[in-house]
């Protein structure tokens, strides 16, 4: 049984999926990466059937499920001991799923982690990290209610 579980619901953004799982390859963690196609009409069949990564699964929708149920799809399938989920157009920074994997295990009353982005467009200009209005500019790991810290009244 892997220690992680990738998942990566995909529909027409070949390119993008191929950068996305590019940016995985690096990672050590034991892991499986599971790709959902719902059924893309582009090149997604063809890039993942050579695809050079053992680690992953591929799975054609035989038609379009939409985009929830295509997550959901892999959500069934994953058996690693945590999962994650990234989508087509998402890139991994190297390091990333062990240093959440490290915040997990040295902290087992936490449930769930996340990290922020870089906001990319498609030419590869970086418009910087994303930040929401709420978030805190420290560590969450405190015993208090992280959830309730992240909405933002209205």
């Amino acid at each position: 049984m892997p220690e992680l579980s990738i998942i990566i619901p995909t529909y027409n953004r070949a390119e993008m999926l191929m950068e996305c799982l590019d940016s995985i390859r690096p990672t050590t963690v034991d892991c499986e990466i599971l790709v959902s196609d719902n059924a893309s009409t582009d090149l997604t069949k063809r890039y993942m059937s050579s695809y050079p990564d053992s680690r992953i699964k591929y799975f054609l929708q035989d038609s379009n499920i939409g985009g929830h149920d295509n997550a959901r799809f892999l959500w069934e399938k994953a058996r690693g001991d945590y999962v994650t989920i990234m989508f087509d157009d998402d890139r991994s920074i190297t390091g990333g799923f062990e240093s959440r994997l490290n915040i997990m295990k040295q902290n087992p009353q936490v449930d769930y982690v996340y990290s922020l982005f870089d906001q990319i467009d498609s030419y590869g200009e970086n418009f910087g990290t994303v930040k929401w209005p709420g978030l805190l500019d420290h560590s969450y790991i405190s015993g208090r209610d992280e959830f309730s810290d992240l909405i933002v009244a209205k």
